[in-house]
């Protein structure tokens, strides 16, 4: 069976389009530019990373930095990449060991079981994780220079690095040896797009001015038409109806996440399903997801709620106007505040384009950004 609509990395057949954001990440590797890819939550950044460094074919490594928040966790993990990367780029035999020793002396390097991979590791007696993390990240360069092969290190979730007792000096590291070589390509991303853009907008921070930024938007239906049909085709053995489609548009607003959130609640369909199929489905994935939605909405104070139930349900260009602020039963200063705190937060966010299938949207139109808490907000 296959999964026509995953919920985590979409490859192959199950990627959709990208094709601009996908030239111009691809440039940018190849040049040696660095990249950070902004953009809320669930809107397919991994998958774009993913996509590109497997089409070029070429070393990459992938890092998580969720929960790392402190010196230790953060060294760990970059070391553990920078180890996966030498296992690429070179034999795993116990010459290159001693080979790699000279440009790693005061990290601990060995061989795993089996000689699956070489693994780097900070030795316990004397930790400093600023000066490992560039001592791993010299030695990468130095052998991708070797070996006249480029490398990509793909950091999610970067912004946790802020957390750490010595983020700033950790961050100094990372922009020594980004800005001073070009085998070693850094693309960064992460699920807090306030905090992520802080970190590279701020000219007091490190990062500040090192790296070329792609924003990632909701694909237009004009994209999704030809892939949905495509699997529709190859799933039913015939193309779902325009009616179909538009209610599917509709309710999952062009999120890429839904789209293939409620992609995959119609796949479990054995027959072609209809425009009312559509709509039980949708239905289907508000059943399921119905405690998570919940959970957003309890760390909110309730101003926050009321203005996120308001949007729900009426979408405005002026939120701050009299209108808005009636309904809203609020005060402009309140209002101010919230709307400030849910934008920062990603829960709601003002209209940047405009599609035929979703004719209620409109140019800065202020609009919850999760369509099915949106649609929980409304009933």
């Amino acid at each position: 069976m296959r999964d026509y609509f995953p919920s985590k990395l979409a490859v192959g057949k199950t990627f959709c389009n990208r094709v601009e954001e996908q030239g111009v990440l691809r440039r940018n590797i190849e040049l040696g530019r660095h990249t950070v890819l902004v953009s809320p939550r669930r809107y397919g950044k991994s998958s774009l990373v993913h996509k590109v460094v497997g089409d070029m074919k070429m070393p990459a490594t992938y890092i998580d930095f969720f929960m790392a928040h402190d010196d230790k966790t953060i060294a760990s993990r970059l070391l553990e990449g920078v180890g996966n990367l030498l296992s690429q780029l070179m034999p795993l035999t116990q010459k290159t060991l001693q080979l790699l020793e000279k440009y790693f002396s005061r990290l601990k390097l060995v061989m795993t079981v089996h000689g699956v991979e070489f693994s780097l590791a900070y030795q316990q007696r004397e930790f400093d994780a600023v000066a490992q993390i560039h001592e791993g990240l010299k030695g990468l360069v130095s052998i991708a220079e070797k070996e006249k092969q480029k490398v990509v290190i793909f950091i999610d979730e970067f912004q946790d690095v802020i957390n750490a007792e010595h983020a700033s000096e950790i961050q100094g590291a990372l922009r020594n040896i980004a800005q001073g070589q070009d085998w070693v390509v850094f693309v960064f991303s992460g699920s807090s797009r306030h905090l992520l853009l802080d970190i590279f907008d701020d000219r007091k921070k490190p990062f500040y001015m090192l790296c070329d930024k792609i924003e990632l938007q909701r694909m237009s239906s004009a994209h999704y038409w030809p892939h949905i049909q495509k699997i529709a085709k190859e799933k039913w053995g015939q193309e779902i109806s325009l009616e179909s489609f538009a209610t599917w548009v509709s309710l999952a607003e062009l999120h890429p996440f839904y789209m293939n959130l409620l992609g995959h609640e119609l796949c479990k369909k054995e027959s072609l399903p209809s425009e009312a199929d559509v709509i039980n489905s949708w239905e289907e994935c508000f059943n399921n997801e119905r405690r998570r939605l919940v959970a957003e909405l309890e760390y909110l104070t309730l101003n926050q709620q009321k203005v996120l139930k308001f949007l729900a349900r009426n979408p405005v260009l002026e939120p701050m106007g009299q209108s808005a602020l009636s309904d809203a039963n609020l005060s402009s200063a309140s209002m101010k505040i919230c709307l400030k705190f849910l934008l920062e937060r990603d829960l709601i966010f003002k209209v940047n384009f405009e599609d035929a299938y979703l004719s209620l949207f409109k140019l800065d139109q202020y609009r919850v950004l999760d369509p099915l808490l949106a649609f929980s907000l409304r009933q």
